[in-house]
């Protein structure tokens, strides 16, 4: 699976090339819509093709790669992107200009990427959002991800701490399935708010990278919407991976 190129019936989603130099600027340069992602915005053409070469040409030269420009039929000019990591996690993850919010267009571009990847048989897909982005988890509902928890990050390379809501959706039919389990440790659904992991205990867990940031499972998470607590993770970084362990904290924070 490599971007091949979808079509909805405003849009073509396809691969970026070096002719869409201008249109990554407009999209990744902007302070307001690069707010809520995880990349400081391009200020410069330099760093624009930069990153163009960096997150998609690289990419696509491997042969393993879900991102996907969001163009509209009418002049197939980038106004945004669909990307979905590659890891265990299938992070969904999107962007699109200003002068295009609230016309339904990432919710249409999504919803045809998620149509591709079940028919490519991934089991499932995850997406997160800051608590402060709620127009991020409106689309991710619309998509028909559920909710599962709210976690505490310090985001990096912006190295800002941020509460990201995670929203999962299984695509093969299997709505008890959460993210796979780590050996030695139990994990328990939280989807739909059951209960979870004693207070007090504590538990390590293998997590993967997904568009610069790390984020955690559902099966690993911690007392949350059904005891009504928020949680922070803090880790560590081994040659091995990344390790991250989680504490409940007493702050209140917004879980759904």
């Amino acid at each position: 699976m490599n971007t091949p190129t979808l079509e909805t019936d405003r849009l073509i989603l396809r691969r970026f090339t070096e002719d869409d130099l201008p249109a990554i600027h407009a999209i990744f340069g902007d302070a307001e819509v690069n707010r809520f992602l995880p990349w400081f915005p391009v200020t410069t053409p330099e760093e624009a093709r930069a990153f163009y070469e960096n997150r998609f040409a690289e990419r696509y030269r491997q042969g393993e790669s879900c991102a996907w420009a969001v163009c509209l039929k009418a002049d197939n000019v980038p106004i945004g992107y669909v990307c979905v990591s590659t890891e265990d996690s299938h992070d969904l993850g999107y962007g699109l200009r200003r002068a295009w919010w609230g016309q339904g267009i990432i919710t249409e571009a999504a919803r045809a990427v998620i149509a591709h990847l079940r028919r490519e048989g991934i089991p499932w897909v995850t997406a997160t959002h800051d608590v402060h982005n709620p127009r991020s988890g409106r689309v991710m509902r619309r998509l028909g991800m559920r909710y599962c928890y709210t976690y505490l990050e310090q985001w990096q390379p912006k190295d800002i701490p941020v509460h990201f809501r995670l929203y999962q959706l299984n695509l093969d039919g299997n709505e008890d399935r959460v993210l796979p389990q780590v050996p030695g440790h139990v994990p328990r659904t939280l989807c739909g708010g059951g209960a979870v992991t004693p207070a007090g205990e504590k538990a390590s867990v293998r997590m993967h990278a997904a568009h610069g940031r790390f984020f955690a499972a559902p099966a690993y998470a911690l007392r949350a919407r059904a005891a009504g607590e928020s949680f922070a993770f803090s880790r560590a970084s081994t040659t091995a991976g990344t390790t991250i362990r989680w504490i409940t904290a007493p702050t209140s924070v917004p879980t759904k």
